[in-house]
């Protein structure tokens, strides 16, 4: 893999599923991303607009688990 690669995917990690830079992705991960994204659009958290995002990121969430999680450690 190319170094201009692994800079991209290492980007790619760590802004869009990292998002507390813990060095793993688990659910703490995307709950902070709907905060972010609510708070960056000026959505309150019981705006229907919210509640979408949540269920969507959430559903990412489990999906990308039950593919990825190998050892059920919830990372």
């Amino acid at each position: 893999m190319s170094d201009f690669r692994r800079k991209k995917l290492l980007h790619v990690f760590n802004v869009f599923f990292d998002v507390n830079r813990s060095g793993t992705i688990e659910k703490k991960d995307f709950e902070l991303a709907v905060e972010k994204i609510c708070k960056t659009r000026g959505w309150d958290k019981n705006d229907p607009k919210s509640q979408d995002i949540k269920d969507i990121l959430y559903k990412v969430w489990d999906d990308l688990q039950k593919r990825a999680d190998v050892n059920q450690d919830g990372q």
